[in-house]
């Protein structure tokens, strides 16, 4: 048999289709087109929360019961021996150290999905918004130009959990006045069997001109990378994140340098 594999985030995971077990164990549950049911994971450290059956169930979702990551059993620290990987769903749902599965009518009651991990109106935190963000330069780092007074900028994107593509990074060094669109390093992304994207893409933009903003004494005045990411659908981040009780942030990524 194969083992299923998928590309979530950073790392390639391994294990069984969470939609295959949930067909096995609860037939009825699954053929009901309702979609009022929800799926209660439970961790051996006691944590609970639970996410709409319906998500599992799609086909392009790839949830898993994973065992492997990179190829190696799970660490302890990441969920030994079962973790759940629900690809696109935040990561307060996936649970560690799974020891049981329930499906209910109702969402799981315990803390972390009655209170915490809960969107401004009330609604249980699921899918994460598209994102990216700049890795290099670090904030607040002392960058030197190259002689034409340029620099390189990397980062990565997400598109969230949509699964959709990312089509578009785009970098502006003017507080947004101009953008220049970076280079998605596309070869890299190991595609999912149903062809979503749920792992990160990486980007990079040279020769980014930039004026001097060397301070002997303070950082005062540097200079800010703003980064932006557009999905297959038009899909692009906002200038501001909407306000979430301080969950899923996705707003331009802003960094400040100095360069000299």
């Amino acid at each position: 048999m194969q083992i299923p594999t998928i590309s979530y985030f950073f790392f390639i995971g391994s294990g069984v289709l969470l939609k295959n077990v949930l067909k096995d164990m609860f037939p009825t549950e699954c053929d009901d087109k309702s979609n009022t049911w929800h799926v209660i994971f439970e961790g051996a450290d006691d944590y609970e929360t639970s996410t709409p059956l319906s998500h599992i169930l799609h086909e392009e979702n790839d949830c898993l019961l994973a065992t492997k990551m990179n190829g190696e059993n799970i660490s302890p620290d990441h969920g030994y021996p079962i973790r759940v990987i629900l690809p696109g769903i935040a990561g307060a749902r996936n649970v560690k150290w799974l020891q049981s599965i329930k499906v209910s009518k109702k969402a799981s009651n315990s803390p972390w999905n009655a209170y915490y991990y809960k969107e401004q109106d009330g609604s249980h935190i699921q899918k994460l918004p598209i994102n990216s963000m700049v890795l290099s330069p670090r904030n607040g780092e002392e960058v030197e130009r190259n002689e034409d007074g340029c620099i390189s900028v990397e980062g990565i994107a997400y598109g969230g959990g949509t699964g959709n593509k990312i089509t578009k990074v785009e970098v502006s060094v003017d507080n947004g006045k101009t953008w220049q669109t970076a280079k998605l390093l596309l070869d890299e992304v190991i595609e999912n069997a149903s062809k979503s994207s749920f792992g990160w893409v990486r980007f990079q933009l040279d020769n980014v001109k930039i004026s001097s903003s060397y301070s002997p004494t303070s950082q005062v005045g540097g200079t800010t990378i703003m980064c932006r990411a557009t999905d297959e659908s038009g899909i692009t981040q906002p200038k501001v994140s909407p306000k979430q009780r301080g969950y899923l942030y996705n707003g331009y990524n802003e960094i400040i340098i100095t360069s000299i």
